[in-house]
């Protein structure tokens, strides 16, 4: 074999050398095809794709309710967050047309009084009945000096609201008005879930034996019952609860102003007797 043989043999041989490793070298994907210049790609899955989409979408409505969610609470309820990391909503207080006494108010305590706490209930609402008890010993505590009102705010779709109300109307004619307003919410889990009209009747009966300490004319009591005329005393409060944008039970008002006791880090009690004490103060 000739030199020149011997060289061309060792060149083919680095060649075929170069091109495997060269070979070896080149990343090898699963699911590849040949793009152009005969170059290895990847292959994506119209699975894939579709995951991928569905992944951005969701991204972007998150941002999109997170963006609502910010204006709503800029527009709406403002909130703080301590150094704690606790959120709580800010206490905004809010004065109304009718946060005077009027004639047709139901009013214990002194109904001289400069300083009027005014709140708006619905008899089969659970809150209020929760309310109840602190509405009850601020009237023991400042009943000498403040005047007291009750005004009735029915809540659409509470379908023993009305008749627990005339039940209080009722002993109101016999000057049992307070007695049994407490009476009623505290009993609330006796009628508030009963299966006919007669044993709700007959629960008011109980409940006003109850508040009367036997006292109060049971006789009366189921007459005026069913007195049509005290539909007209109870739709009296609805022209205030229009005209002060009034939608949710208990509302409290004291001395002219709603207040906001879902809001602010102190509790009801201090609120409310804090509002009494400034406002007695004036």
């Amino acid at each position: 074999m000739t030199v020149e043989k011997k060289t061309e043999k060792k060149t083919a041989v680095k060649k075929v050398v170069a091109k495997k490793a060269i070979k070896e070298k080149t990343p090898r994907f699963k699911n590849s095809v040949k793009g152009k210049n005969n170059r290895p790609e990847l292959k994506v899955s119209r699975g894939y794709f579709a995951f991928s989409i569905i992944t951005m979408m969701s991204e972007l409505l998150v941002i999109i309710v997170l963006t609502m969610a910010l204006t709503s609470i800029g527009n709406g309820p403002k909130y703080v967050m301590d150094n704690a990391g606790n959120i709580t909503k800010v206490r905004e207080d809010k004065p109304v047309k009718n946060g005077t006494i009027l004639e047709t108010d139901r009013v214990v305590g002194n109904p001289d009084s400069k300083v009027a706490f005014i709140w708006y209930v619905d008899m089969q609402c659970p809150a209020c009945a929760q309310m109840a008890p602190l509405v009850n010993e601020l009237y023991s505590r400042y009943g000498d000096r403040v005047a007291f009102a009750t005004r009735y705010l029915e809540i659409s779709g509470h379908n023993y609201t009305r008749p627990a109300t005339i039940a209080v109307e009722a002993a109101r004619r016999q000057g049992y008005f307070w007695v049994m307003l407490m009476e009623m919410f505290e009993q609330r889990g006796e009628w508030a879930y009963v299966n006919s009209n007669e044993m709700l009747t007959e629960r008011f009966e109980k409940i006003f034996v109850d508040a009367t300490d036997g006292k109060g004319d049971l006789a009366k009591f189921a007459a005026d019952m069913a007195d049509e005329s005290i539909a007209s005393v109870i739709d009296i409060d609805r022209r205030m609860v229009i005209e002060d944008s009034l939608n949710f039970t208990p509302t409290i008002i004291i001395d002219g102003m709603n207040i906001d006791f879902a809001g602010g880090s102190e509790s009801v009690v201090d609120m409310f007797t804090k509002a009494i004490d400034e406002a007695l103060a004036k």
